[in-house]
């Protein structure tokens, strides 16, 4: 046996040398012993034997033998128990021959070696990662090593594709939570190739529905997953070092796919500590995603995939601070300001039935009061879409601030350059061209076109609503603000800001100049036509701007406020010029005010 294995483990074994070897191992596998064999697998893997380029060009058939062999013990040695003082000197050998398959492994593919699939090989590798690091002193050397990284996420997005979730369930979570601790992060993001997709796909096959039963191992697997993607996040540019995404990896798929994971472990909250753990993971994640810019998007796919129920599981099992402080804040923050996007009540509608919940079955104060609001603000907002739909034409104003004809939408002339600007004859065309919009048009036409985000026809239909609305219920708090402004300058210019980012709808008064006003999501090229218009309508024409919530900034929109005569603005300056402003004397004035010709 002994002269067996010499002639075996010499530097370029012949084909009749490898035979003796290859019947002796399958005896030994057969009798459960092939620890024994550490020292030949030891030297078997020495990279010293692995061929060269062009020792594979020239003598291919001298390399089989030692490639069969190198092959078998790498088989071996994902069954076998390896000696915790082995792991220093085995590892770097087998991660060398792993490497050294996975480049030549479509050239091996033109000879009859029996050289496993690409995906086999990662996975036995990781199998083999796992056992190492059962001995916890080798984890740093496993997942420090050059070119860990990329093989074992090769392995697990292999995984994935397969839609092997038996193997997925039994163990190889392990393998994911050697990822989890690899330092290239960036390798992990680059090999996962579209690791979006790869989440998503992972995710819905840990949870393809929302079932009242989770596994433990499905649990285990859903908080690694999520681990991992946060994991991704983070994941600096090479070059640069630096964590550059301005967008977090996140597509509808995934969406949906974590929303719906959120509802199977918040369904299991009630009767397992880890599935509040892991909900908790979900909630956290959801709630990055929605307060990026144009996560909106994402919460319309959320609400599809039930969020709503899956809050309100939440909020009646969760005992952490924690999930009460996210729950509440997705409420307050994220869901009562997104009502303001038509896309989002409309899903919202559709859940009506859980928006109706009773806010006693909930346990946690601060969750009852945010949730209460999110109801109220709902049920405003579906009203103001219901009087859209019923009304049928809207009313509009003739962009020639000249004119004061306020009348419906399909008596007017769009401009056929832009298409933006509105007009009740030819004559308030020709006017409106000649005090500017020659200029204005095509800049009109082009940052519509090119502005990023652009809001839908209806939305924007839906916005101009909502700000009539609460313009008209805060025409004395607003009037107040104007007329304080004017006391201190009586001749200059100033905007409202409806700011829609928190449930509460705050509507203020600036100066022309204000940084926060100034430095919002308009087009450039709509500012100065808007104050040119707004100068030249002599009252009838006051700029308001609605803040719309939309990642950390916000984003602004033009909702310029149209009146037929300037008797709003023209009473407030008289009251200013007075000195003395209060809210009783501005009050009476707003209610002899005829609103039938305001028009946002």
């Amino acid at each position: 046996a002994q002269r067996m294995l010499e002639k075996a483990c010499t530097p370029h074994p012949s084909p009749p040398d490898i035979e003796p070897f290859l019947l002796f191992m399958f005896g030994v596998r057969r009798n459960g012993n092939l620890k024994v064999l550490l020292p030949v697998y030891h030297c078997l893997l020495d990279p010293v034997r692995i061929p060269t380029a062009s020792a594979l060009d020239c003598a291919m058939q001298d390399a089989f033998p030692t490639i069969r062999l190198s092959l078998l013990v790498l088989e071996v040695l994902t069954v076998v128990d390896v000696p915790p003082q082995s792991g220093e000197d085995l590892w770097p050998r087998v991660l060398v021959w792993v490497e050294f398959f996975q480049l030549f492994r479509e050239f091996f593919g033109l000879f009859d070696l029996g050289i496993p699939s690409e995906e086999d090989l990662c996975l036995s590798f990781l199998l083999f990662s796992q056992r190492m690091c059962e001995h916890a002193p080798n984890i740093p050397m496993v997942v420090s090593s050059p070119g860990f990284a990329s093989i074992a996420t090769r392995a697990w997005v292999q995984l994935v594709h397969r839609q092997d979730i038996s193997r997925l369930e039994d163990g190889l979570h392990e393998g994911l939570a050697l990822i989890l601790q690899a330092t290239d992060t960036f390798t992990i993001v680059e090999e996962a190739g579209d690791p979006v997709s790869i989440v998503a796909a992972h995710l819905q096959l840990i949870v393809p529905e929302v079932v009242p039963a989770l596994s433990n191992g499905a649990l285990h697997l859903l908080e690694f997953v999520l681990g991992l993607w946060q994991r991704m996040q983070q994941a600096p540019d090479r070059n640069s070092g630096r964590v550059s995404r301005s967008l977090p990896l996140i597509s509808p798929d995934l969406v949906r796919a974590v929303t719906i994971a959120f509802g199977a472990t918040a369904l299991n909250a009630a009767c397992s500590s880890r599935a509040v753990f892991v909900a908790e993971r979900c909630l956290a994640t959801l709630s990055l995603v929605f307060t990026v810019r144009q996560g909106f998007h994402a919460l319309r796919v959320a609400l599809e995939a039930g969020l709503i129920p899956a809050l309100l599981a939440c909020a009646q099992y969760a005992s952490s601070s924690f999930a009460t402080q996210h729950i509440s804040s997705l409420l307050s923050d994220v869901l009562t300001p997104a009502t303001i996007y038509p896309e989002v009540l409309h899903h919202i509608n559709i859940a009506k039935g859980y928006t109706l919940c009773p806010v006693g079955t909930i346990s946690h104060r601060n969750v009852q009061e945010a949730w209460a609001t999110f109801c109220e603000t709902s049920v405003s907002r579906l009203a103001v879409s219901r009087s859209i739909e019923t009304q049928g034409s809207s009313r509009w104003a003739c962009d020639n601030v000249g004119c004061g004809h306020i009348q419906p939408k399909a008596q007017f002339r769009c401009c056929s350059g832009c298409r933006e600007v509105l007009y009740c004859s030819r004559q308030c065309q020709r006017l409106d061209w000649q005090r500017g919009h020659r200029k204005y048009c095509f800049l009109y036409r082009t940052s519509c076109r090119d502005f990023q985000y652009p809001l839908t026809r209806y939305a924007r239909r839906f916005l101009r609503a909502v700000v009539h609305a609460d313009y008209q219920s805060q025409q004395t708090q607003i009037g107040h603000q104007l007329a304080v402004k004017w006391v201190e300058n009586p001749i200059v210019d100033l905007i409202t800001v409806f700011d829609y980012r928190n449930g509460e709808v705050k509507a203020s008064v600036h100066g022309l100049q204000v940084p926060d006003v100034n430095d919002g999501h308009l087009p450039a090229s709509h500012w100065p036509d808007l104050l040119a218009r707004a100068i030249a309508s002599k009252g009838r024409f006051s700029l308001h701007f609605a803040m719309l919530p939309d990642g950390s900034a916000g984003r602004l929109v033009s909702v310029p406020l149209r009146s037929a005569t300037s008797e709003f603005r023209d009473g407030l300056r008289k009251i200013a010029l007075t000195g003395v402003v209060n809210v009783e004397h501005i009050s009476a004035f707003v209610s002899t005010i005829d609103d039938a010709d305001l028009h946002c």
